[in-house]
């Protein structure tokens, strides 16, 4: 499950969650994100999705039986089926049932009230196989710089059999990000922050293209983030300076593109990691490049 400190859900935010293409975030540059997909990914790891904000509950539920409505051209689903030869497909995704508390199993409001109290918006998700996220958090401690890009996030709490926690500290002064995976430091990024100007020609073919989303339509400023690692000076045991603190090229199986998440764009082998608002494709393996 997750849960959000922020504020609860209002109308805008729900209409967000529920639609496609129609998120709160696609003409807020300060967010991550703009193709209204990010929350219904989580439908590829569960059938059954619970959302509790503002005292309310709602739900996403694959098993959910609508009530049938004679406006859709036939008395009942059987008959809809059997008239059209094809299964009638529900798109359960987008379409939230109201759930009073009662209806709430009771070790998921047992949860709430111990764990979330303080959240504004809770999810708890039921997810079909355990152990595949279990061999994806694993994965995390291979590739802890997976959030090293993400705006407001500084912990991550995995509370399964056991508890893990992968947290992101920024030291500004140094310009320093420090990730630990259950508070033992696993790597150190450097970060440089740029801030390009964006040439008229260019913001004029943006506004013509229409795969571009409509927020980085008519940017004047591009910001680009550069993370070089970085590793501690080394002491002997007589406290004499070995090697000096050194920021090291990555290898080249380390050196992808982020659109704020990893890409799986990797030809270019930079030696450093490079994150700006790319236009990619949904599978994140290719940047448009327009014409």
């Amino acid at each position: 499950m997750g849960y959000i400190l922020g504020k609860p859900f209002n109308e805008k935010d729900l209409q967000g969650l529920c639609g496609v293409n129609n998120g709160t975030k696609k003409k807020n540059l300060e967010k991550t994100g703009h193709k209204g997909l990010g929350f219904k990914a989580v439908f590829g790891k569960s059938d059954l999705v619970y959302v509790n904000t503002n005292s309310e509950w709602f739900r996403f539920d694959s098993s959910y039986r609508i009530k049938w409505s004679e406006l859709w051209g036939t008395k009942d689903q059987e008959t809809w089926e059997l008239n059209n030869d094809r299964q009638f497909i529900y798109p359960w995704q987008i379409n939230p049932i109201w759930t009073s508390q009662a209806e709430v199993p009771n070790v998921i409001q047992t949860y709430i009230t111990l764990k979330c109290y303080r959240s504004q918006v809770a999810y708890i998700i039921l997810l079909n196989s355990s152990d595949e996220i279990r061999s994806a958090i694993d994965q995390l401690k291979e590739q802890p710089y997976t959030f090293l890009f993400l705006r407001n996030i500084s912990k991550i709490t995995f509370d399964m059999k056991h508890l893990d926690i992968l947290s992101i500290v920024y030291d500004m002064d140094c310009c320093l990000k420090k990730i630990s995976f259950n508070q033992e430091m696993i790597s150190q990024w450097f970060i440089k922050r740029l801030k390009l100007d964006v040439p008229d020609t260019v913001r004029c073919n943006l506004a013509k293209d229409r795969k571009v989303p409509e927020k980085l339509k008519f940017i004047k400023i591009a910001e680009v983030f550069l993370a070089a690692k970085y590793f501690d000076p080394i002491m002997d045991e007589n406290n004499y300076l070995v090697n000096d603190g050194s920021l090291r090229k990555l290898n080249e199986n380390e050196s992808i593109l982020f659109s704020y998440l990893p890409t799986k764009i990797t030809e270019y082998k930079f030696p450093v990691l490079i994150n700006a608002n790319f236009l990619i494709n949904a599978n994140r393996e290719q940047i448009h490049t327009g014409k």
